[in-house]
């Protein structure tokens, strides 16, 4: 469905970074200014595990034995840490939110008027402020707040806020009236109805939900039955199509990570009877046609359309009601640390938060110290990253294994072992087969195993045809239109797909890279098995931290690898904002204009290196005198065409940023004519990333940013 231009993901290290969608810059808050993505800083994490329940969390974080909670603590417990010093509390969003689903097979409720009614009728502010001990915000869209393409909040309406009148001239305008001044509408048909709500006797928020859409209901004429109930007995009628109402039942999108191809399965007329899928039975055939812009789409502009075009029909057909979005609290000290990281899913106890903390000045930082964390489980029960896999849908993953690609703090993707990718389909370049997408993926040339063995193409390649042909490996459902998978040189591979899809990126850029030298003895048939004892048995890993030491089964103790390839070598003895880069738009001028340059204007760069290149080829290099220093690059013989000018700033302590301005030489006959706007228009608002070092350009295709 339509063609994929070629999309180059470029990497990224910077502080404060901004990433440029569409034109549309966006920024990282959940990093403080100054932050670069080189690490990791801490000398060791210990993973506390707590045998004693929330109580000896507390007191240890009070008496700091400990420097981060994990675990969600109870609106009970904030208290006495909100009123301790040095502590404190960190609300985060989850992936899920607790829901009404709305049998749209049955007469009356296949109305969308009704439908509607009902949301603009339930007071969703008020319910949020009892349901789970008041720990979660209103929510309309079915794709939470924290998801990057959530259009929540975004539209011109919303049904936090009870809207009793909206609701009734709804159903007037549908034809629901109180035919015969029962104090209850009639369907539109004139026959009575009833409204069934069942929810699960075993939750007070499903009892608190039910109650307020029962009042809700009732309040515009509409008849509705409480039914508090066993929850798995009408979870298996929502799961198998059977008989309801409304139910309430929460959606826990967490297991899905961030990525949104469910939109195109849960809702769609395709999966209407399908087990597990759709189980409102909702059917819109301008639904379907956006689920499938979404799974077949090749362009990350199309997903980002679909996304939007399908939350928007969702939410105005309500073929469920959402209600809110929880949110569990951390609590952390910080008399010690700073660097923590909230992200989507994993909460402050993140990947990001175990990379970037650092130990304050005052307290001998900001390298060494050991971050000791309180877990809600064994952390070094199993070593497996695959064993089990059902649990760690829902465990933070320790930073022991690498991906080409990392989700960043605020859950968009950040470049990781990949400094570039390349997607091609036939449409790009005829040697891809019709109907197929190809990767080239570039990868960084300087990462290694903690054994000492450099982490190469040929591992990456290794590791998706070994998930692919392992059986019953939990990744290999991921790959199953893999099709050839191969390194080319120990730093370019290329990965085929049997079909288009922009979902293939996902996939290749999220599985954990494997060493190869080890997983060829453990074997295709061994992965289950696989349980390294470490530390000791060697434990081969290629991330930020591994394996120094396990006191079962009170603590796992990481240490930092002294070798990870993002680990500067040397550090600034007190971090502070990197250079920043100032530069002209993208520049049109005619082939008889004589002069032509591009001029950057670097600010707080002195003694940073400098590399300009033109069209790839480094065409300058030295390094920056002054605060605030002019650059310059000359075009003047270039003959007619698209120039590609980047600067790349490099400073002592492994900051990394850059800087792209596009060119355009024009032909004399094309002097005035209004053609180039059409391509300038979207090549002025590509990639200005910062980079690490590596400019990718591709000829005259629109460069596409992968939606990081």
């Amino acid at each position: 469905m339509g063609s994929w231009k070629r999309l180059v993901l470029v990497a990224l290290v910077c502080a404060g970074i901004c990433v440029r969608y569409s034109g549309i810059f966006i920024p990282a808050a959940a990093l403080p200014l100054g932050t670069t993505f080189s690490g990791p800083h801490v000398d060791r994490i210990q993973y506390h595990n707590n045998l004693w329940g929330d109580d000896w969390a507390i007191e240890s974080i009070l008496d700091n034995q400990i420097d981060l909670i994990d675990a969600t603590l109870p609106e009970s417990d904030l208290a006495a840490l909100e009123q301790a010093a040095d502590i404190e509390i960190s609300q985060n969003l989850q992936n899920s939110y607790g829901v009404f689903v709305i049998n749209c097979e049955r007469y009356p409720m296949n109305i969308t008027a009704f439908r509607r009614a009902a949301a603009f009728a339930l007071d969703k502010q008020g319910l949020s402020e009892v349901a789970r001990d008041g720990q979660c915000v209103p929510l309309d869209s079915c794709v939470p707040k924290i998801n990057p393409l959530s259009i929540e909040g975004t539209l011109a309406y919303s049904y936090y806020d009870q809207q009793l009148d909206e609701a009734n001239a709804l159903l007037d305008g549908a034809g629901f009236h109180d035919v015969n001044s029962d104090g209850f509408r009639e369907a539109p048909d004139g026959s009575d109805f009833a409204v069934d709500i069942e929810v699960a006797h075993s939750s007070d928020a499903a009892i608190a939900a039910g109650n307020f859409l029962q009042e809700a209901l009732q309040a515009i004429g509409i008849a509705a039955i409480l039914d508090i109930t066993d929850y798995y007995e009408y979870l298996t009628r929502l799961y198998y199509h059977g008989d309801f109402d409304i139910a309430f039942t929460s959606m826990n999108q967490g297991k899905r990570d961030l990525s949104l191809q469910w939109l195109a399965f849960d809702y769609t007329s395709l999966y209407a009877e399908a087990d597990r899928l759709n189980a409102p039975n909702f059917s819109n055939t301008t639904y379907d046609y956006w689920a499938e812009r979404l799974l077949y789409s090749v362009d990350y502009e199309d997903i980002v359309e679909a996304a939007t075009r399908l939350q928007e029909i969702w939410i105005y057909e309500s073929p469920s009601i959402v209600c809110y979005e929880p949110y569990f609290c951390n609590a952390y000290r910080t008399d010690r640390f700073s660097g923590f990281v909230s992200t989507p899913i994993e909460g402050l106890a993140s990947w990001w938060t175990n990379y970037l903390a650092q130990l304050k000045e005052d307290k001998g930082g900001p390298l060494g110290g050991t971050l000791r964390i309180s877990s809600t489980y064994d952390r070094g029960e199993r070593f497996n990253i695959f064993g089990l896999e059902e649990e760690l849908e829902y465990r933070n993953p320790l930073p022991l294994y690498d991906t080409l690609v990392m989700r960043g703090p605020d859950g968009r993707d950040i470049p990781w072992l990949a400094k570039s990718i390349t997607a091609e389909t036939h449409f790009d370049n005829f040697k891809v087969p019709e109907g197929y997408t190809r990767f080239r993926i570039e990868i960084a040339d300087n990462a290694t195993w903690t054994d000492g063995t450099p982490l190469t193409a040929q591992d990456v390649a290794f590791s998706f045809n070994y998930y692919r042909d392992a059986p019953g490996h939990p990744n290999g459902p991921a790959l199953s239109e893999l099709r050839a998978c191969y390194g080319m040189t120990n730093t370019d591979l290329i990965m085929e797909f049997e079909s288009e899809s922009y979902w293939h990126m996902q996939t290749i850029t999220s599985l954990p890279i494997i060493p190869k030298h080890i997983f060829v003895e453990i074997g295709l048939d061994g992965w289950h098995s696989w349980n390294p004892q470490p530390p000791f048995e060697p434990m081969v890993t290629s991330g930020p931290f591994n394996v120094s030491a396990y006191f079962a089964p009170e603590i796992l103790q990481l240490s930092s690898n002294p070798d990870y390839f993002r680990r500067p070598s040397e550090w600034p003895s007190s971090p502070g904002a990197g250079p920043s880069i100032s530069s002209p738009n993208d520049i049109t001028v005619p082939s008889a204009q004589e002069e032509r340059e591009v001029t950057w204007v670097v600010a707080n760069g002195i003694g940073a290196n400098y590399s300009v290149y033109l069209n790839s080829s480094e065409v300058a290099e030295g390094i920056i005198d002054s605060d605030l220093e002019n650059l310059t690059i000359s075009l003047n013989e270039s003959e007619p065409g698209n120039y590609n000018c980047t600067l790349c700033i490099t400073t002592s302590y492994g900051y990394k940023c850059s800087n792209t301005v596009w060119v355009r030489v024009e032909e004399k006959s094309l002097v005035g004519s209004t053609e180039w706007d059409g391509l300038l228009n979207p090549v002025s608002l590509a990639i200005t990333a910062v980079c690490l070092g590596v400019i990718i350009v591709v000829g005259g295709n629109l460069i596409r940013e992968m939606g990081i």
